[in-house]
């Protein structure tokens, strides 16, 4: 894991646009597609396999976009 924090942080350093649009971006959509799915199947597990240089940040984002999101 911490290999692929390095990793990650080096490309974010070097190649800042292409750290947004495959990792940065991605964990977004990612995240608030998965909470959106959750709440409207409260009653469901929920699997989700993400590439390791995902996890750590997506775990964040989902708690933080399971607060803001309102399913109507």
């Amino acid at each position: 894991q911490e290999l692929i924090e390095q990793l990650i942080s080096e490309l974010a350093k070097r190649y800042p646009s292409i750290y947004k649009v495959l990792i940065d971006e991605r964990n977004h959509y990612m995240a608030k597609r998965l909470v959106v799915i959750a709440k409207k199947h409260p009653e469901q597990k929920i699997l989700s396999v993400v590439g390791a240089g995902h996890k750590k940040e997506m775990l964040d984002l989902l708690v933080n976009y399971n607060k803001t999101i309102d399913i109507v």
